[in-house]
């Protein structure tokens, strides 16, 4: 390894809609991260296992299945359960929000469309917190 040389951080995003996939992976990609996309659950899942990314942004209403059931069984695995989730949602009734509350915990959420200083700022304070505990 060369000096000054920072090995890349990983997102995994997983959202069902291409659109919202493709402009968030340019996004994270000219910010400078490696990226790592899913528009399934289970396709997600796997990846999660298989990357071990440093973060995880996660539509909340997929197609196949929610993404609160996605990060509860991420949750359940020991290598994984650390990761953040910031999770992703252009519609939550308050239904949902009280659904959530037990599975995002400390979590953020952020509406669609996403201001992308936002989103941006915001991985990078996750991924801050991690490294620093």
């Amino acid at each position: 390894m060369k000096f000054g040389f920072r090995k890349k951080k990983k997102i995994l995003i997983v959202d069902d809609e291409p659109d919202i996939l493709e402009s968030l992976s340019r996004i994270l990609k000219r910010a400078g991260y490696s990226v790592v996309t899913a528009r399934f659950g289970d396709e997600a899942l796997d990846l999660a296992i298989e990357n071990k990314p440093d973060l995880i942004i996660l539509d909340v209403i997929l197609h196949d299945i929610s993404g609160l059931h996605i990060a509860a069984k991420i949750s359940e695995i020991q290598h994984l359960k650390n990761i953040p989730i910031i999770f992703i949602t252009g519609m939550l009734s308050r239904e949902e929000m009280e659904r959530m509350h037990s599975v995002i915990k400390n979590r953020t959420v952020i509406l669609k469309p996403c201001d992308p200083k936002v989103l941006l700022k915001t991985i990078h304070n996750k991924i801050s917190e991690i490294a620093v505990s």
